[in-house]
């Protein structure tokens, strides 16, 4: 049986008035935990770059490996056993980000520069994250060295970076240098 009662001339439900500062309680108790669901998860494992920078040339090596000589000049030799992330291997003209995990595996990720309305030179990086201290943690598992000049256009600034639909502009260096939420 459900228990109504009159107010002037609108019948109302009782419970349903105690929702709302449920709601509100179960918000603030959830506000400090790093686990409330619009939090931001960073996986326990994440993958820093050794290498970055723009791809200039790639050379197919005997073993199905590749070479990739970037803009700075310097090789890096990839293997043909190697984790592919992200956007797949690079290509020329895209950020070259590559490392090798704790068990030894190489890894090698491409990424593409912005879509129009984003600064000349981001490479973007759609992905929500974290700051930690110099760095950005994402929540694809990648540790990324914040730019000198980083720029977080939005307001209020927090750490937490937790659109979906927002990401990073890396330079060419691999460097984060904005955020694009």
């Amino acid at each position: 049986m459900i228990d109504f009662w009159y107010r002037g001339n609108e019948m109302e439900q009782p419970r349903l008035r105690r929702v709302p500062l449920l709601m509100i309680v179960v918000m603030l108790l959830g506000a400090c935990t790093d686990s409330f669901p619009w939090s931001v998860h960073i996986p326990a494992d994440v993958r820093t770059p050794s290498s970055a920078g723009v791809v200039e040339e790639i050379t197919s090596l005997p073993d199905g490996g590749r070479t990739y000589r970037l803009q700075s000049g310097e090789s890096v030799e990839i293997p043909s056993q190697k984790l592919v992330l992200l956007g797949g291997e690079p290509l020329v003209g895209e950020l070259f980000l590559a490392g090798e995990d704790p068990d030894g595996r190489q890894w090698v990720a491409g990424v593409e520069t912005g879509p129009p309305g984003l600064p000349a030179g981001c490479f973007f990086y759609r992905s929500p994250g974290r700051a930690v201290g110099a760095w950005i943690e994402t929540a694809s598992g990648f540790r990324l060295k914040k730019a000198p000049d980083f720029t977080d256009v939005r307001n209020p600034k927090s750490d937490e970076y937790t659109s979906d639909l927002g990401g990073f502009c890396l330079d060419e260096r691999g460097e984060v240098t904005r955020y694009e939420g």
